[in-house]
C-alpha cells in the first residue's frame, strides 16, 4: 500500500514537471523507505523566506550544472520559473554569462561555482555573500548547493544519469549549459 502511494506521488511530480521519474519508481520498488528518506532531503533546497529568488535559484542551477545531469538541470530551471525568476535570467546563469546578470545574482552564481569547484576565490566570495545577506545567506546558499546535488548524484549512481547539453526555458531558444571542467 505504501509503495503504491509513493509511486503515485512520484508520477504526479513527473507529470507536473515533465520529468522522467523512472529512477525514483525503480527505487520505490527496491526500497520504499529509501524514497521516503530521499524525499526528506527536499527541504535542503527550500528557499528561506526573504531570500531573493534570482540569486537563490542561480546557486541551485549552478549546483545542478555541476552534477552534469541534463534532466535535473531542466527540472531546476522549472523550479526557478515557479519561484519567480524570469527565463532570460535562468538562461544567462546556465550560460555562465555573469557580466550580464544583476550583481546579487552574479554573486550567488559565482559563489556556487567557486564553492563547488573549491577554488581559491571561494573564501572572498563567501565573505561577499555574508556582507550582503549575513550568515543566514551563507547558510542558505550552502544548503541549496547540497540539496540541488542530491538527486542528480543519486540518479547517476543508479545508472540513470544523462549528461547536460541544453536546457529550454519558456519560449526562449535552448541554452547550452556551461558546467565545470573536471
Amino acid at each position: 500500500m505504501l509503495k503504491s502511494l509513493i509511486k503515485a506521488r512520484i508520477r504526479r511530480f513527473g507529470r507536473h514537471y515533465d520529468y522522467d521519474t523512472g529512477y525514483l519508481e525503480a527505487t520505490a520498488d527496491a526500497d520504499a523507505g529509501a524514497v521516503l528518506r530521499l524525499m526528506m532531503t527536499r527541504g535542503l533546497s527550500k528557499r528561506p523566506a526573504g531570500f531573493p529568488p534570482a540569486p537563490y535559484y542561480a546557486a541551485m542551477l549552478r549546483a545542478a550544472a555541476w552534477e552534469d545531469c541534463g534532466p535535473c538541470t531542466q527540472l531546476m530551471a522549472g523550479f526557478a520559473v515557479e519561484g519567480g525568476v524570469d527565463a532570460a535570467t535562468i538562461r544567462t546563469v546556465l550560460a555562465r554569462d555573469y557580466a550580464a546578470l544583476p550583481r546579487e545574482t552574479a554573486l550567488a552564481a559565482r559563489f556556487a561555482d567557486a564553492a563547488l569547484g573549491r577554488t581559491p576565490d571561494a573564501a572572498g566570495l563567501r565573505e561577499d555573500v555574508r556582507g550582503l545577506w549575513g550568515d543566514a545567506g551563507v547558510v542558505a546558499l550552502s544548503l541549496v548547493l547540497c540539496g540541488a546535488r542530491i538527486y542528480p548524484a543519486f540518479k547517476n549512481a543508479l545508472g540513470y544519469g544523462e549528461a547536460c547539453s541544453t536546457v529550454t526555458v519558456g519560449s526562449l531558444p535552448p541554452v547550452a549549459v556551461q558546467g565545470f571542467a573536471r
